[in-house]
């Protein structure tokens, strides 16, 4: 566990040289967008000029999140697949926990930055006719029952859950591409719409199979039951590519 915090401690380090640069120009850009709200209103040019960084603040905001994902996949080929991963695998720490540090710090920093972004986005479209909204907003969240917030917070699990899938999906397909002595990058990109293909086909034949049953079933379930399912579901996936991804790596690493 002490190796764990170690390594952990680490990808932090090494992540955050690259996200407090990335955090900050989040704030920053959805923080700008004050100064246009000062400029007089009623000139065509500057509602030209508003709608035209508008739309610029969220394609920036959008694409911070792409970049956050990108980083944390960069991180994890560059630092086990690549000319790193000479130095990473002679540490006195099993391939598992180098997967999982890598890992577990991508979980961290890619939500950081799309919760940063979604406020950034806030910020963005905020004036003050939209105060009535925050307010009705809050109204809604202290009248939830304690089921609402359980809800609540399964849906968030549901998509949280999600993104660990097709993290460790990424990791997995990156793993198999490694195998190739060329065009890595491009087998692993196969691999992993190859995987989502197969993941789809075979459950449209599931489902098709059994359409009676599982309309049975889904109808009887309650909305609680189908996202716990979901984040059981999604979660036992992120497991399988993780094991599956260290399998190939502790039998076939192949850095040169």
């Amino acid at each position: 566990m002490a190796v764990l915090k170690k390594l952990l401690k680490y990808d932090f380090r090494s992540n955050l040289k690259i996200f407090l640069f990335i955090w900050p120009g989040i704030i920053l850009l959805a923080l700008s967008s004050v100064i246009f709200r000062l400029l007089p209103s009623g000139n065509h040019v500057t509602q030209g000029l508003e709608v035209s960084m508008t739309v610029a603040y969220c394609l920036g905001l959008v694409g911070a999140c792409i970049l956050a994902l990108v980083v944390s996949i960069l991180r994890f080929y560059k630092g086990l697949l690549r000319d790193e991963g000479y130095l990473m695998f002679t540490l006195p720490v099993t391939t598992g926990r180098l997967i999982l540090s890598k890992f577990i710090v991508a979980l961290v920093t890619v939500p950081v930055t799309c919760l940063l972004s979604i406020g950034g986005m806030w910020l963005v479209f905020f004036n003050l006719e939209r105060t009535s909204m925050l307010s009705y907003l809050i109204l809604q969240l202290r009248s939830m029952s304690g089921e609402d917030w359980l809800t609540l917070a399964l849906s968030v699990l549901v998509v949280f859950a999600g993104l660990a899938s097709k993290l460790a999906q990424v990791y997995f397909s990156c793993s198999i591409g490694h195998l190739a002595k060329k065009h890595r990058v491009l087998l692993s990109v196969v691999c992993y719409y190859g995987i989502s293909v197969a993941l789809e086909t075979v459950s449209v034949m599931f489902f098709s199979t059994l359409n009676s049953v599982t309309e049975l079933v889904i109808f009887r379930m309650s909305m609680l039951q189908l996202l716990l399912v979901m984040v059981l579901i999604l979660s036992a996936l992120a497991a399988v590519y993780l094991v599956l991804t260290r399998t190939v790596l502790n039998r076939r690493l192949n850095l040169e």
